[in-house]
């Protein structure tokens, strides 16, 4: 079987510094002026997600554009793919929650 699309997600925000399971699975990042923007699950001391009220803590974050995305995500980064999510059996864009 061939690399799903959220393997080649998770390799292409891996290319550009960024840690796929800090990336919400609804999050598209967006790509502007040789940057890179996506929300990151913001994260405590201890390495846990922060909880702000009754939601996850979220933060933008900028980083310089090292890898362009492959074509086949083309349609996912320009917000076209039903839903804007990459579904997969294998979760690299969700986290464990642990608190703390």
């Amino acid at each position: 079987m061939g690399e799903t699309l959220m393997d080649q997600a998770c390799a292409w925000l891996t290319a550009n510094d960024i840690e796929p399971t800090g990336v919400p699975i609804y999050e598209v990042p967006t790509i502007t002026d040789g940057t890179i923007r996506v929300r990151v699950y913001r994260r405590g001391e201890g390495g846990g997600i922060v909880i702000d009220g009754d939601h996850v803590a979220v933060d933008e974050l900028v980083k310089p554009l090292k890898a362009q995305p492959p074509a086949a995500l083309q349609p996912w980064l320009k917000g076209i793919m039903p839903g804007r999510r990459l579904a997969t059996a294998k979760p690299c864009l969700d986290v464990e929650f642990r608190y703390g």
